[in-house]
Order: C-alpha cells, then structure tokens, then sequence
C-alpha cells in the first residue's frame, strides 16, 4: 500500500510537472506571440512617426517659405504705398503749378490786350491827329 502511494504520488509529481511545462511552453508560445505583434505594431508606430515627420518638416519648410513671401509683399505693398503717397503729392503740386500759371496767363493775356487796346486808341488819336494837320 505504501508503495502504490509513493507509486501514485511519483506519477502526479509526473504528471504535474508535464502539464506545468506544457503550461509553460504555452505561455512562453503566447509571450512570443505578442512580443512579436507588439514588435510589429512598433515598426508600424515607428514608420507612421518617421512618416508624420518628414511631413511636418516639409510643411514647416513651406510655412518658411509662405513666411518670407509674405514679409516681401508686405515690404512690396509698403513701396507701392509710398510711391502712391508720392505721386499724390507730385500731382497736387503740378494742379497747383498749372492753376498758378494759368492764372499767370491769364493776366498776361488781360495785359498784352489792354496794352493793345491802349496801342489801338493811341494810334487811332496819332492818325485823327494826323488828319487834323493834313486838313
């Protein structure tokens, strides 16, 4: 009797320690597996990081680039006003100018036909005269 139970307790001690390394192998398998998933999910990370960066370098570099265009145009359009600015004043100016030299020919004119008229009258009063002495 003692011996079946030594007998019986060597084949549990057996049989555990099989179904102890069949549990362990199947855990080691199912530790495997995921370490290889989760291997596979990093590569993917990885890639989809590495992906997201460029794209956020390239979009940097064209933010740069935006950037600098619009400094130009704003610097452009600062000239453009400037010049606009000037121009008024230029044509502001020449209106003036020509309304001041308008007004100068104008008296000019009201001169040399005063002058004219006062030519006239005394050339008309020189031939009477002139008459007057031939009668």
């Amino acid at each position: 009797l003692q011996r079946e139970a030594k007998q019986m307790l060597a084949e549990i001690k057996k049989s555990s320690q099989e179904e102890a390394v069949e549990r362990l192998d199947a855990s080691t398998k199912k530790i495997l597996f995921e370490n290889r998933r989760m291997a596979e999910e990093l590569r993917l990370q990885v890639q989809e990081t590495d992906d997201l960066q460029k794209l956020n370098r390239k979009r940097d570099d064209e933010n740069k680039r935006l950037r600098r265009e619009v400094e130009l145009n704003e610097q452009q359009l600062k000239e453009y006003a400037k010049q606009g600015f000037r121009s008024t004043r230029e044509v502001k100016d020449l209106t003036a100018k020509v309304k001041s030299l308008e007004k100068s020919l104008g008296q000019v004119v009201k001169d040399y036909e005063r002058k004219l008229t006062q030519a006239g009258e005394s050339h008309e009063r020189q031939v009477k005269a002139l008459e007057l002495e031939v009668q």
